[in-house]
């Protein structure tokens, strides 16, 4: 039977978790198993049907900033907070903002690449997460969010008042209230984003 290593390494730019892996194909030649969490959280990150072009959907600027931070797609943006891409030269608010609308629209956002690392780590071993996570969210006041007075006004004519209540509805529900647009569904994609929920998927 082949001994199990679990390798935590840095993982924060493209050059570490390529020697990271160089070393895991070294030790896996030499008969061992070898879990490595940043294959966790890759596979969970594509679950959610990213295309690294994705990227191109950005500003210039805030391309050329990504790419000195050794960001080449998706799955490295969202290992990084906002502080920190706020810390990097140049990179501002409108540049900020702009990534997490690309990430909304893709239900996805900034740092969740390291939690997904971290819950492989948790199931490395044997943690689990608390269980009523998910239901104690699902029960905050819909007002937690902080919506825009347009996506409150949808969410009073839809009759939401909690977390839960609005992830029953589709985009194409919102979408039909008066004066809820594009950018209102941004938001209301970016929000649930947080918590890791999404709206309800139409039926086809």
């Amino acid at each position: 039977k082949k001994a199990t290593l679990y390798f935590a390494a840095p993982l924060f730019t493209q050059a570490e978790r390529r020697w990271n892996a160089e070393v895991a194909a070294k030790l896996e030649a030499r008969d061992f198993q070898v879990l490595l969490p940043q294959d966790q959280a890759r596979a969970h990150i594509s679950a959610h049907g990213f295309d690294p072009k994705d990227l191109f959907e950005l500003s210039v600027r805030s391309r050329n900033c990504l790419s000195k931070m050794g960001v080449q797609s998706l799955g490295d943006l969202v290992r990084f907070t906002e502080q920190e891409l706020l810390a990097h030269k140049n990179f501002g608010e409108t540049s900020l903002q702009e990534i997490k609308d690309i990430l909304a629209q893709k239900s996805l956002r900034l740092g969740m690449g390291r939690e997904s690392e971290d819950d492989a780590t948790r199931a490395f071993l044997g943690i689990d997460r608390p269980a009523d996570d998910r239901d104690a969210v699902l029960k905050r006041p819909i007002s937690e969010l902080e919506l825009s007075v347009r996506s409150r006004n949808c969410m009073a004519t839809l009759g939401v008042q909690t977390i839960g209540d609005l992830i029953h509805h589709s985009e194409a529900e919102l979408m039909a209230c008066k004066n809820f647009g594009q950018t209102s569904m941004n938001e209301i994609r970016q929000k649930l984003a947080e918590f890791g929920l999404m709206l309800r998927q139409a039926e086809e």
